[in-house]
């Protein structure tokens, strides 16, 4: 089985609080649709960010987490939420958040 390989997707970013398109602001980060990409797709049809297929996060020089299948990243702060070092990955690592488990994205649509 090969292994899943990150490109490197160029940053955009977007902001609206009315909308539940996550946020990301880092450019050392990336996501798989942009921002750009989700927002225009949730404006399309309404509930895209509840189940992006295949959705990834990655940061440049470091590697990528690639969520199988639907995810659901309404409202996520993804700067707060993933953080991806040398030799390890952080997902959610302030634990009063870690109540979101059940609506983010640990939590993959049924």
């Amino acid at each position: 089985m090969m292994p899943f390989q990150c490109k490197k997707s160029t940053m955009n970013c977007f902001s609206n609080t009315q909308t539940s398109v996550p946020t990301l602001f880092s450019s050392e980060y990336y996501v798989e649709p942009t921002i750009a990409e989700l927002a225009a797709n949730e404006s399309i049809d309404p509930g895209y960010c509840s189940r992006v297929p295949n959705f990834v996060i990655g940061r440049s020089g470091y590697g990528c987490i690639k969520f199988h299948g639907d995810t659901d990243v309404r409202w996520m702060d993804l700067d707060k939420i993933v953080k991806l070092e040398r030799n390890y990955v952080t997902v959610y690592e302030d634990e009063k958040e870690n109540h979101q488990l059940v609506k983010g994205l640990i939590n993959l649509p049924k």
